[in-house]
C-alpha cells in the first residue's frame, strides 16, 4: 500500500497544476500571431530562400483557430507543418 501512496499523490498534484494553468489561458482568450521563419538547415542548404509565413492563432470558443499565410513557395507544391 505505501508504494501506491507516492504515485496518487503525483497523480493528484499533476491534476491540480492542469486544472490551475488551464483556467488563465481559457480567461484571457487573446489573439496571437508571430513570423514563422525558415529551419537552420534549410537556411545554410540554400533551400526555400523567399519562404516566409505568418500565423495568428484566436479563439474560437471550445477551439483555438489557426491561419497560416505564406508566399515565396513553389506553385502545386505540398507542404507539412512541423
Amino acid at each position: 500500500m505505501n508504494g501506491l501512496a507516492p504515485l496518487s499523490m503525483g497523480a493528484l498534484v499533476a491534476a491540480l497544476f492542469a486544472t490551475v494553468v488551464a483556467v488563465p489561458a481559457e480567461a484571457k482568450e487573446k489573439k496571437f500571431h508571430f513570423d514563422m521563419v525558415r529551419g537552420a538547415k534549410l537556411v545554410v542548404s540554400g533551400c526555400l530562400p523567399n519562404a516566409a509565413a505568418h500565423v495568428s492563432i484566436r479563439p474560437g470558443g471550445p477551439v483555438e483557430v489557426m491561419n497560416v499565410s505564406v508566399e515565396g513557395l513553389p506553385p502545386y507544391t505540398e507542404f507539412d507543418f512541423l
